[in-house]
């Protein structure tokens, strides 16, 4: 029996328990570049007039969707009648 059982798990001498420390690396100890000064172009206020009526285009379709779904699965699930009879069905 003995010859068929492993020993115990013991760490490498040395070695603490859990895991080891994370330590940082040398690459992010420097500081990052600067960035390229912004053109004109890239500076300009940035207009939110359209994103808003695409974005109110999309709740609508949505709650549109929404009930359509909900009328088909109301429409899909069979209600039972009496004694576990499905209605429409003889």
């Amino acid at each position: 029996l003995r010859d068929g059982t492993a020993p115990p798990y013991r760490p490498l001498p040395g070695r603490g328990r859990g895991r080891p420390p994370i330590l940082p690396d040398a690459d992010l100890t420097q500081p990052l570049p600067a960035l390229p000064p912004l053109t004109p172009l890239e500076r300009r206020r940035f207009e939110y007039d359209e994103i808003e009526t695409w974005m109110t285009n999309a709740d609508q379709v949505i709650r549109q969707t929404r009930r359509t779904l909900d009328a088909i699965a109301r429409r899909a699930t069979p209600a039972t009648g009496p004694a576990g009879s499905v209605p429409g069905q003889s």
